[in-house]
């Protein structure tokens, strides 16, 4: 019984998981847009890509997920339930049920606005690190 022995933080194994490129491939245009948002890493790829799905079965079958009984890992709190509030004001899950393509749409739009969230919370916490990385 050996296990992997040990060297450091366990690195590629856990980037180039095969099951979570191949979901980010099924999301297509969603799961590039993904990869490339501010606070993805690899340590929560796969939690976000897990969240991602779920969000666009729930949508399309005109599910709202709910914060209370599936908390999704992604997107970050507070963006979650405040986005979460205005679908339900706006009566989402019952156009997304009768307009399944719709789901798609809507998550573009919560791409970007998730996008904008993460670079304003990246630049007032994670500065000093981004500034080293480069």
């Amino acid at each position: 019984s050996s296990s992997s022995g040990g060297g450091g933080g366990g690195g590629v194994e856990s980037v180039v998981d095969m099951d979570v490129m191949e979901a980010i491939q099924s999301l297509g245009v969603l799961g590039s847009r993904l990869l490339a948002l501010p606070r993805t890493r690899p340590g929560n790829l796969q939690d976000r890509v897990e969240s991602l799905k779920a969000w666009q079965t729930e949508l399309s079958k005109g599910i709202l997920p709910n914060a209370e009984d599936s908390i999704k890992a992604w997107p970050e709190e507070p963006f979650q339930s405040q986005f979460l509030e205005i679908l339900t004001d706006l009566e989402m899950a019952s156009l997304t049920r009768r307009y399944p393509k719709l789901a798609n749409t809507l998550l573009k739009n919560m791409m970007d606005m998730v996008e904008t969230f993460e670079a304003n919370f990246v630049d007032e916490i994670d500065e000093e690190e981004e500034e080293e990385e480069e």
